[in-house]
């Protein structure tokens, strides 16, 4: 008995497991705690200093002591800028601390943007050229910029993948309670790069991060697809009919379903196509969703006679 099923069949347990888990979940909320005094970092700091009887007044104060203070001060790694002010007897150094900084000592940061092309394009014809200079000792050469931040990314993105997976593969194994139905359904996701590629090669479109986030998503879409015809092949072999023809029938009848909810999500993209920063996202999702529905309502039915070992009579 899978978990649809004794769902609802068992609605006063089920009933109760829900409010069991939102009165856990609303006492948790009741118990977490809360931080009244949060950490916070100071980016600007003051130095006042009275220097009374100084002569000539606004002159010696400079050179006495402001002059000192900010050239100590320009010492500070992560020094974003120096404001100062020396009146009769009186001065005042304000310093500003950077937002973010890093350890670097005294960065030199140049910069470029390609005049046609991508971004991508051109950091790889420079980098092998410049990572060939040769530093003087103490120096040190870090990539920032566009690739800096898709390296971020794309790590905090691999670090909660997996977790996001695995939560995925249980589900499915639940909704199923069998194994081997799980597996002819993740078999069916790595038919959408398929599509992905040849849509990204037919509109000359970079794989970017939010093409990433397309191709996530294109995950989800594809397990729904192959969960509602392996759910009919099940449910017709469960009525008696013979295992073959349930096989045959349940590609037949689910088609539509499957082609026109691929359709809708297709069409519902395509405006972005016309949109620069959705552009590779769009193209992700309408080609590998469109590729791999397909493709689904072929191999599903081939695997689930492969794993079940299922003949056609003679």
């Amino acid at each position: 008995m899978n978990i649809a099923e004794y769902s609802v069949t068992k609605k006063v347990t089920t009933w109760l497991l829900i409010i069991l888990f939102l009165a856990g979940g609303f006492t948790a909320l009741q118990e977490i705690s809360r931080l009244e005094d949060p950490e916070f970092t100071i980016k600007e700091a003051k130095t006042y200093t009275a220097y009374p009887g100084a002569t000539p007044l606004e002159v010696e104060v400079e050179r006495e002591v402001t002059y000192h203070i900010e050239n100590a001060v320009q010492q500070l790694q992560q020094l974003k800028r120096v404001e100062s002010i020396s009146q009769d007897g009186f001065s005042e150094v304000t310093v500003v601390i950077k937002d973010k900084y890093k350890k670097a000592d005294f960065p030199i940061t140049p910069s470029c943007d390609p005049a046609q092309g991508l971004a991508t394009e051109l950091f790889e014809r420079l980098r092998p050229q410049i990572e060939a200079v040769k530093l003087p000792p103490g120096y040190f050469l870090e990539w920032g910029g566009e690739y800096e931040d898709s390296r971020d990314t794309n790590a905090a993105i691999g670090s909660t993948l997996p977790a996001g997976f695995l939560a995925m593969i249980i589900v499915v194994i639940l909704l199923f309670g069998k194994v081997r139905q799980p597996l002819i359904i993740w078999l069916t996701v790595p038919l959408a790069i398929i599509g992905i590629t040849a849509g990204l090669l037919t509109m000359n479109v970079a794989f970017g991060f939010m093409g990433l986030l397309g191709a996530l998503s294109l995950v989800g879409l594809l397990i729904k697809n192959a969960i509602i015809l392996i759910e009919e092949i099940d449910m017709n072999i469960a009525a008696g009919k013979e295992s073959y023809n349930a096989i045959l029938d349940s590609a037949v009848s689910r088609m539509r379903p499957v082609m026109m909810a691929a359709s809708t999500t297709i069409l519902g993209m395509a405006p972005l196509l016309s949109d620069v920063f959705f552009l590779d996202m769009a193209v992700v999702i309408m080609f590998g969703l469109g590729f791999a529905s397909v493709l689904t309502l072929i191999v599903v039915p081939v695997l689930y006679a492969i794993f079940f070992n299922i003949k056609p009579q003679t």
